[in-house]
C-alpha cells in the first residue's frame, strides 16, 4: 500500500489520536507545567519564566511574558516557546491552579469537535 493510497487524519482519526502538532503542543504545555510547578527540578529553568505581574490594572490578561528575541531560531527555542503557547491557551487553562489531567482533557476535546 503506498502512502498516497490512505489519508493521515482519516488513520488519526480512526485511531482516536490527535493530530501531531496538537500532541506536541499538548506536551510542550505539560512538560512548562511541570517546570512552573516544580515536579521537575530545575531552578535555573524556573527562574528564566518571566510570570507577568501587571502594576496596575490593564486589559492584557497575558500571564507570561516571553522575552522579546530577534530571530525565529531564538522565537522557537523550547521556554520561550512554551511561554507563548500558554499565553495563547490562558483563557482556557489556569496555569496556577489546574493539573495535568485537566491539561490533558482540554486537548482531548479536540478530539471530539
Amino acid at each position: 500500500m503506498r502512502s498516497s493510497d490512505f489519508s493521515y487524519p482519516a488513520l488519526e482519526r480512526s485511531l482516536n489520536l490527535l493530530p501531531l502538532s496538537t500532541r506536541r503542543e499538548m506536551y510542550d504545555i505539560i512538560t512548562f507545567f511541570n517546570i512552573l510547578h516544580s515536579r521537575v527540578q530545575t531552578p535555573d529553568l524556573l527562574q528564566s519564566i518571566n510570570i507577568h505581574v501587571p502594576r496596575h490594572s490593564t486589559r492584557s490578561n497575558l500571564p507570561f511574558k516571553p522575552p522579546f528575541v530577534r530571530t525565529n531560531y531564538l522565537q522557537n527555542s523550547p521556554l520561550i516557546r512554551f511561554q507563548r503557547l500558554a499565553n495563547s491557551i490562558s483563557n482556557q487553562i489556569d496555569f496556577f491552579s489546574t493539573s495535568i489531567a485537566a491539561i490533558r482533557e482540554f486537548y482531548n476535546q479536540r478530539l471530539d469537535l
